[in-house]
């Protein structure tokens, strides 16, 4: 039992440090740091958000942390827990407070609202697709009588599946299958009593 609780509180908080880096790539890839900044100083002005509430908290996260690390140090020179855990377990313990400390600052800090980060990425989207037009759909032609054909036939091989009575559950209407919504499938029909 000597190391191994040690050993794996380590590896724990290598785990949350290589987490916290990932996130940070993962954000600072995604929006460059003045990007960042902005939409942090935008969610930061809603004292709901959870941006407002990573900062405020995080003081008293730490703090609690510092405290558990110091009572654990103490207990563990008090009573002598070197009969049962060696020093590394004690270092592994303080490792995995400090990991987690430092996961948690990361990831408030760098925490970005949703609404502002989908916000931001169709205004990225919206400057894209004005840079750089689609290119004309041609319609008409022979690819354009070839899809009409294959939906004709798609078509036909739904209703005869609907004659014999093996309509599958997914099966579109056929109009739905050369492109076309049903008069059906837009509204049900109404019985006379």
């Amino acid at each position: 039992m000597r190391y191994l609780l040690g050993t794996a509180c380590l590896a724990i908080a290598l785990a949350l440090l290589a987490g916290a880096r990932a996130y940070r790539a993962r954000v600072l890839a995604r929006f460059d740091a003045d990007e960042v900044a902005r939409l942090r100083a935008e969610a930061l002005k809603d004292p709901r958000s959870m941006a407002s509430f990573g900062e405020i908290a995080r003081p008293f996260i730490m703090f609690g942390l510092f405290y558990v690390a110091i009572k654990t140090t103490i207990a563990f020179v008090a009573f002598d827990a070197t009969r049962t855990l060696s020093w590394l377990d004690l270092a592994g313990f303080h490792a995995l407070l400090a990991g987690y400390g430092t996961w948690f600052t990361v990831r408030a800090r760098y925490w970005l609202p949703q609404d502002a980060v989908a916000r931001e990425l169709d205004r990225q989207l919206e400057a894209h697709m004005r840079a750089n037009p689609a290119p004309p759909v041609h319609r008409g032609g022979a690819g354009a009588e070839r899809a009409e054909a294959d939906a004709g036939a798609e078509a036909r091989e739904l209703a005869a599946q609907a004659t014999a009575g093996g309509t599958p559950a997914a099966a579109e209407p056929p109009d739905a299958a050369a492109g076309r919504t049903a008069p059906a499938a837009r509204a049900p029909r109404r019985r006379a009593a």
